[in-house]
């Protein structure tokens, strides 16, 4: 499933420092992976390519399916 593929990928390009400065930026709890900005576009690049052909409904439930694990990237 390309979900479980986005968040593998995710997982394998944490950054450890960036990570802690962005836990301390926040006030409020969050969760994130660590992956920098530009490691995320790269990543929702590579995986859309495999999803643009949906239709916008397949698409919308897929990112709710991200959104539902609440982690910022």
């Amino acid at each position: 499933m390309v979900l479980n593929k986005i968040r593998k990928e995710l997982r394998e390009n944490i950054d450890l420092k960036y990570k802690e400065g962005a836990v301390n930026f926040f006030r409020e709890k969050t969760k994130i992976y660590g992956a920098r900005a530009l490691t995320v576009k790269r990543i929702a690049k590579k995986y859309f390519r495999e999803i643009k052909n949906k239709d916008k409904k397949e698409i919308f439930r897929l990112c709710e399916e991200l959104l539902k694990k609440n982690y910022n990237e």
